[in-house]
């Protein structure tokens, strides 16, 4: 669940904006006190001109929590959270999607993935692999006209050339 520990209109409006009821399970505070932080939660301290960044990503954030995919590992198959889903990568007939716990095979070719989950904020960048743009921490020019994208795992991916035009007008259309 989200709280929201604002002011009455301030929260009202979040609460409003974002259709918060009690059958969404997130784990979110959000405050503008360090005070109001609770332990096992998300704490996100917003100073209040901030909040509507906040606000996006929080809308983010519930729309992808509830699409999931099935993957399987050698212990066996799991739901797959779309928000937890860093890259997914096909390597000949294998398709495997890389989570911060781990990678899992899915049994859908990688064009599907592409078509079904471009409005979702996934964007292919090579022939063999589409990412999650949340996961995205940075992003610098590379060799060749490449750009190299560092994810929240910490490995770095390279969008080619063929589709730097593509991921480009991406982010300039989000602006």
């Amino acid at each position: 669940m989200i709280k929201i520990k604002f002011s009455s209109p301030i929260k009202e409006q979040i609460r409003q904006r974002l259709k918060l009821d009690d059958s969404i399970n997130l784990d979110i505070v959000v405050s503008s006190s360090p005070q109001d932080a609770e332990d096992d939660a998300i704490n996100l301290i917003v100073d209040a001109q901030k909040l509507e960044d906040v606000v996006v990503w929080l809308e983010h954030y519930k729309r992808f929590s509830g699409i999931q995919l099935l993957g399987r590992n050698p212990r066996g198959e799991s739901l797959l959270n779309l928000f937890d889903i860093i890259h997914i990568e096909s390597f000949g007939n294998d398709v495997i999607a890389t989570l911060s716990k781990g990678e899992f095979h899915l049994n859908l070719k990688l064009y599907q993935l592409e078509e079904e989950l471009q409005s979702e904020g996934f964007i292919r960048i090579s022939k063999s692999m589409i990412i999650n743009t949340a996961h995205i921490e940075s992003i610098y020019s590379g060799f060749n006209g490449k750009l190299v994208l560092t994810m929240s795992h910490k490995k770095t991916v390279e969008v080619n050339r063929s589709y730097t035009k593509t991921f480009k007008h991406y982010f300039n259309e989000r602006k």
